[in-house]
Parts: structure tokens; sequence; C-alpha cells
């Protein structure tokens, strides 16, 4: 990890080495032997008590957290969810999270917040990233052993890891709904603006909170939308911002060419569909399910 420096904001008593880390290394939880993951409360708040995992488990989380919250601002989100004082997270040169992400560990062991933390860290990180692996094993058996009503964690989950968004331009808005009725006919659940919205609801608030919740956007090109301005830019803008918070290596953003066109430059590291191809359907299909 050279070249990596980790350092805190504020020093906790004599719970960390402050020297190790600094030089690269991974600081371990203090104290505990058997099953780790925090110290369990009494259920001192209305989460109840927290829960104990697994060293591997253990393990399996912070990497996924570490791909999933990559930078510290990202991870503000999901800490400020559980309560976890800013004076004692780590500042990170370098950018390795899961360095960064081992400490935060540290210090929910160190008893930094009281309440259940590691059983309300899974559940933020499990409603945030419904189409995780990781977080979806974890919440199966970790918060349903721990008394965690099913409704509250996995029937949200289900819900948002289903979802598909059509982000497209209104010109192209006959054939989108072409696309739209395909897939529902195939089992998919799609989100698409005219057949969502309610009247009066704020429908820029609504398509935001949409691409955020779904599990795979879906951004329908044509040479009418990468070369109009407007709402359409803004929204794939927005459907960008979400991709780079997914775990490296998963399928988010999938650019549909509906005719030939040229594809813009921020989506050509994502492969692409040929959607006016005899077999283009067949391959988003495939791509679609494969995300779970």
């Amino acid at each position: 990890m050279a070249g990596t420096t980790l350092t805190l904001r504020r020093k906790r008593d004599n719970r960390c080495d402050i020297g190790a880390a600094e030089a690269g290394g991974l600081v371990a939880p203090v104290g505990g032997s058997g099953d780790a993951g925090g110290p369990s409360d009494d259920g001192r708040s209305g989460d109840g008590p927290d829960i104990r995992l697994s060293r591997d488990d253990r393990d399996d989380f912070r990497e996924e957290l570490a791909a999933a919250y990559r930078t510290e601002s990202a991870a503000a989100l999901v800490l400020s969810q559980i309560d976890f004082p800013l004076a004692y997270s780590p500042v990170l040169q370098g950018g390795n999270p899961e360095q960064w992400w081992t400490q935060i560990f540290f210090e929910l062991d160190a008893g930094t917040v009281v309440d259940a933390p590691y059983r309300r860290l899974l559940r933020t990180a499990g409603r945030r990233f419904p189409g995780n692996a990781v977080f979806q094993r974890l919440a199966v058996r970790y918060l349903n052993l721990a008394g965690e009503a099913a409704g509250d964690t996995l029937a949200t989950t289900a819900a948002g890891s289903s979802k598909i968004f059509l982000c497209h331009a209104s010109q192209d808005k006959p054939r989108v709904r072409d696309l739209y009725k395909r897939l529902r006919g195939d089992g998919f659940e799609v989100w698409l603006d005219t057949e969502a919205l309610l009247p009066g609801q704020d429908w820029d608030l609504e398509i935001r909170r949409a691409i955020r919740t779904s599990r795979v956007v879906l951004v329908c090109l044509s040479s009418t939308s990468t070369d109009k301005r407007g709402y359409v830019q803004k929204e794939i803008k927005h459907a960008l911002d979400v991709a780079d918070e997914q775990p490296e290596g998963s399928i988010f953003l999938i650019p549909v060419q509906l005719e030939h066109c040229e594809l813009p430059d921020r989506l050509q590291k994502w492969h692409w569909v040929n959607l006016f191809e005899e077999d283009g359907y067949t391959k988003l299909v495939k791509s679609l399910r494969a995300t779970g």
C-alpha cells in the first residue's frame, strides 16, 4: 500500500496505532475472539441488539463497502445514517478505500457509535444498493436473525432491485414506449415517466429518485437525443453520477442505440447494445437477467 497515507481527524485515547496506519498497515479491532462485527449492545435503541458478523462475512462486508463507497464524500452519506461522528472519521490521502473502511470498523468496534452500528450500516447499505449480492446475502443472514422485519429491508430491496429506468429524449418516446411494453411483457419492472408520474408530483425529484433506486438505467440513444440540449442531458448526467457510486464491475448503466448514431464520449466506457439489430433485444435481455 505504498503511497497511501491514513490519518485520523482526532486521536482516540490509545485505541489505535497511528504510526501503523500512516505506514499503510491495516489497523485491527481491539480484543475479541470468535465472531467479529462490533460489540453486542443490549438494545438501548429502537434498532435492537447489534449483529455479529463472522470473520469471513466481516471481510466481505468491508470489501464491498470499500467498492460501493470509494470516496470520503460518498461514505459520509452512509455514515451519517448511523450517527458516526465526523471527528473520528479517518482522512485518506492516496486513495485506498479498503484501508479507510478498516479504520471505520476499528472505530465501530471501539464503541464510537453506541446503538447497533453494524446492523444499521448493513441495513442502510442494502437499501442504497438493492441489487448488491453481498449486501443482500448478509441482510438475509443477519438482519432476519436479529429480528429485522422482512418488510423493512428485504421487501424494499426486492422492489428496488427489479426496477429498470428508461432514460430518453421526448422525441424518441414512441420507440421507447415500445421497448417499455416489450420489457414489461417479458416480466421486467420498468420505470417510464409517462406511466409512473402522478399528477401534482415534482417530476424532476421523482425522476432523480427513480434513477437512484433503479437496478439498471437504460440510456436510449438516437441521432436526435445525442444532438439535443435540454433535460435529457441532465438526466444522463444524473445517471452517470449514480453509476460512479456502483461497485466496480457491476452492470448499472447500459447505452441502448435505437438507431445508428454516434455514442457520446461520456458513455464510451460502457459496452452498448444496438437495439435495431436483429439480436439486439435478445442481448439486452441477457444483460438485464445477468444483473439479477
